[in-house]
């Protein structure tokens, strides 16, 4: 938060707050929350060691994941919750919030060489993907799939698997993981309906192959090669 590390340019709103994160489960994974309107900003970094606000930030989180009764989740998860089996989680690379992407790819300097904070936020997120120890992880941004990808590529051998139209990855203690890259789900650039149709088909294809389901001609031959590491 020192003057000298904070992205200039980047506005400090409270960081996200996640609920707890569903394990082995799809994981959905965006590129930084939305500003919103009720969030505070944080002038002092002994700000956020203030429970009250903690508190209020975490409950304003909660209704947008849809975790509090008689609140709607935002469309964006709901259209996640089409997507996916019960039970996902959802993770942004970045913690920090701001409505506009370009604004955000300028100041972190994402289409070059990163802001040293964003190779921290980005190596948090990678760990926390690992933590999660998904069963298939799915990208729902063009630029946080390429910001993935390339890690990914470098970290976990990524390969495209033809068989299958979706990339694997080794993750450490967690074993081969099918990857879905995908553009946005919400937004002006956003999935059309029926983009939409074919990557919830996607999913649910690759879920079926993860966990060595039969499929229509047999058990598809990559199927081992994602199963889990018996050692996790």
């Amino acid at each position: 938060m020192a003057d000298g590390t904070w992205p200039k340019g980047l506005k400090r709103l409270w960081p996200i707050q996640y609920p707890e994160l569903a394990k082995q489960s799809v994981v959905f994974v965006g590129i930084n929350p939305s500003e919103g309107t009720v969030v505070p900003r944080v002038r002092d970094p002994r700000q956020l060691k203030d429970p009250r606000l903690a508190a209020s930030v975490a409950l304003r989180d909660r209704e947008s994941f849809g975790l509090e009764v008689g609140i709607p989740c935002h469309r964006y998860f709901r259209l996640l919750d089409e997507l996916s089996p019960p039970g996902w989680a959802h993770v942004d690379l970045f913690p920090v919030r701001e409505r506009k992407q370009e604004r955000l790819r300028a100041i972190l300097s994402l289409g070059g060489d990163l802001h040293p904070i964003a190779k921290e936020w980005l190596a948090l997120t990678m760990s926390f993907l690992i933590a999660l120890k998904p069963r298939l992880v799915v990208v729902v941004n063009a630029l946080a799939a390429r910001l993935v990808e390339h890690h990914a590529r470098a970290a976990w051998s990524l390969q495209f698997v033809e068989d299958g139209g979706w990339y694997a990855g080794t993750l450490p203690g967690v074993g081969v993981v099918p990857f879905l890259f995908s553009g946005m789900v919400t937004g002006q650039r956003a999935l059309d309906r029926y983009s939409r149709d074919r990557l919830r088909w996607h999913i649910s294809r690759a879920l079926r192959v993860r966990d060595g389901e039969r499929i229509s001609g047999g058990v598809n031959r990559i199927a081992n090669d994602c199963s889990p590491d018996p050692s996790s």
